[in-house]
């Protein structure tokens, strides 16, 4: 078989890649209930009296019940492979047809089976030459980006499970050389995330498969492993934790609501404490809008199906707000511990440590984005806003805009010392918000306020919790400004962006 090439990338078909995804979970179901019945029948065997001939018939069902069993997760897992391979497969057409339509339009024309681009113009004369370069250049990363998911989920589909490594196949002995220890991939964690990304890249798709099996706890957590391998970890981690006895509620109510959440990659899980958890919602890496949702006080995991409601409405809106489908992502980041009530919410330790956390995400996001840079939106709700600020305070939290609604203060008395141009700083605050209460003093100025200078948009909703109403005007300009519309919101006050 020749290698992937661009016209085969084009030419996929990521609907077969879900239709086999969902064969192979109706097949874990399947067999998981399957499993089910004959440890009914099992016991009833066994209850039926005594003798060697029991005995052994017992036994017999015992050895069907586990082969049965040991069957559903890689079932699952098969499943869970095909699907994120269809997400990724479609995106990166997406991302081709995007590149195809600029090269149409500055006259270029692209040869999809060998790759070479060529000009109406003299190409070795700028601008043509610069044209050229960049458009076969983008087109090289999503050729590469391609093969790398062609591997991985072939990997992904043709390994045994961690369970039964004692009898793979003799072709993986070979991978046990380069196998990745556990102390190599906690070294990561220390490294920036562009380093991490880089790393990632570097290791063969065999290597990367060990990481995943072998570490999923390590791997789920460092900012720059692409989301589709990121995502995959930390299911087979939260799977681990749920697994574990008196594991906690919240963890049960996020992997129930992931599996009811399409499009959906769990780019962080951690049970300790109160639990944080990062969902995105549509394919981050090759998203060309980017919004990042920081919650506030009181949120723990079992808030995780209200969360990710108010994440899917605002990303179905604001992806209908744009010509293409499919090219916003937005991601419920609760990667901090927020204070556990408003009695609490003055405490400012909480928005210092989730703004550094937020940060490092952030760059981990850009890190592993493939193609041009997304447009990225930090959005902080209620006290998330002060985590928002904090990152961006210390001057190292990379966004385009931020946005804040029902905030009780930035840390700051301006606009400006967030470092990012007062134009690209909105805020949203309804009339009957009940933050309004809050003392000034607490955590700074009211940023609502002309003269703190930052945008103010219309919000059309009531109290503390209703910015995402549907068909609200407080919903659809908090979609205008991730997608980058700006002329399109409203504003109570401020000046647009050029």
């Amino acid at each position: 078989m020749g290698r992937l090439t661009l016209a085969a990338v084009r030419a996929g078909d990521p609907e077969a890649f879900r239709s086999a995804a969902l064969a192979w979970a109706a097949l874990a179901a399947a067999l998981d209930a399957a499993s089910e019945h004959m440890a009914t029948g099992r016991a009833r065997v066994g209850a039926a009296g005594q003798g060697t001939a029991l005995a052994v018939a017992a036994d017999r069902v015992g050895t069907e019940v586990r082969a049965v069993g040991g069957a559903v997760g890689p079932a699952r897992r098969i499943a869970q492979a095909l699907l994120r391979h269809a997400d990724a497969l479609a995106a990166l057409q997406r991302h081709l047809d995007a590149v195809l339509a600029t090269a149409r339009s500055t006259g270029l024309t692209v040869d999809l089976v060998s790759g070479t681009v060529t000009a109406a113009g003299p190409a070795g004369v700028a601008p043509w030459r610069a044209t050229v370069d960049a458009v076969r250049d983008e087109l090289a990363e999503i050729l590469a980006q391609a093969r790398r998911l062609d591997a991985a989920t072939a990997v992904a589909v043709g390994c045994s499970p961690p369970d039964q490594r004692a009898s793979e196949p003799d072709q993986w002995a070979a991978g046990d050389a380069s196998r990745l220890d556990r102390a190599t991939v906690q070294r990561q964690a220390d490294r920036a995330p562009a380093d991490v990304a880089a790393w990632w890249r570097s290791l063969s798709p065999h290597q990367r498969e060990w990481a995943l099996r072998d570490h999923p706890d390590l791997i789920g957590h460092l900012d720059g492993i692409p989301a589709v391998d990121r995502d995959r970890a930390n299911r087979t981690h939260l799977d681990h934790l749920v697994a574990q006895a008196a594991a906690p509620a919240g963890l049960r109510a996020v992997r129930d609501q992931l599996a009811a959440t399409p499009e959906a990659y769990l780019l962080l899980i951690d049970g300790s404490g109160d639990g944080r958890v990062a969902v995105a919602l549509g394919a981050p890496d090759h998203a060309r809008h980017t919004a990042l949702f920081v919650p506030g006080v009181g949120t723990d995991l079992l808030d995780i199906h209200g969360e990710l409601a108010r994440t899917a409405t605002l990303r179905r809106v604001a992806d209908q707000t744009t010509v293409a489908h499919g090219d916003v992502s937005v991601v419920y980041w609760l990667g901090y511990d927020p204070p556990d009530s408003l009695l609490d919410g003055w405490r400012e330790g909480p928005s210092r440590d989730g703004g550094a956390a937020l940060t490092r995400f952030a760059d981990g996001l850009r890190a592993s984005h493939v193609g041009g840079p997304s447009h990225v939106t930090a959005l902080g709700h209620s006290y998330g806003s002060t985590v928002v600020a904090e990152g961006a305070r210390a001057g190292g939290l990379r966004v385009d805009d931020i946005v804040v609604v029902g905030s009780p203060g930035l840390h700051s008395d301006h606009a400006r010392e967030l470092n990012l141009d007062p134009r690209h700083v909105w805020v949203g605050r309804s009339a009957t918000d009940e933050i309004r209460f809050v003392p000034g003093p607490i955590h700074g100025r009211e940023p609502a306020d002309p003269g703190f200078g930052a945008n103010r948009f219309v919000t059309d909703t009531s109290g503390h919790s209703g910015y995402w109403r549907p068909d609200s005007d407080s919903l659809l300009n908090q979609a205008y400004i991730v997608t980058g519309q700006y002329d399109r919101v409203t504003l109570v006050h401020g000046e647009r962006p050029a």
